[in-house]
């Protein structure tokens, strides 16, 4: 299993909606669904190659996003685990509807 989430740049250790997905394909699809061209620009194309060579690292991945204080996490699910200390679920209306400032400007307590 695979694990993708959202992370404030300043709590690294906090995972933002995490949702689950069970092939490196599945990941990929749904990285290229969420960084669309009209929504995000980054600085290297996302390609399927280096999607698989983070999940095959045992490494966790990680996307910052250009113009917000957000990052995405992605990697096997135990990687994942090790890497953040707790989950926090918002209820966005869809999957596909995330909205950076909101995440960008959540106060997360200790």
């Amino acid at each position: 299993m695979y694990t993708l989430g959202l992370i404030k740049t300043e709590r690294p250790n906090v995972l933002i909606n995490p949702v689950g997905h069970s092939t490196p394909q599945a990941v990929y699809e749904w990285l290229e669904r969420f960084f669309n061209l009209i929504d995000f620009t980054l600085e290297t194309p996302i390609s399927q190659e280096a999607v698989e060579q983070v999940l095959q690292s045992g490494k966790v991945g990680r996307i910052n996003t250009n113009g917000y204080q957000v990052a995405l996490l992605f990697g096997k699910t135990d990687v994942i685990q090790d890497a953040t200390t707790r989950y926090i679920h918002l209820m966005p209306r869809s999957d596909d509807d995330v909205d950076m400032s909101k995440i960008e400007n959540l106060v997360i307590p200790d």
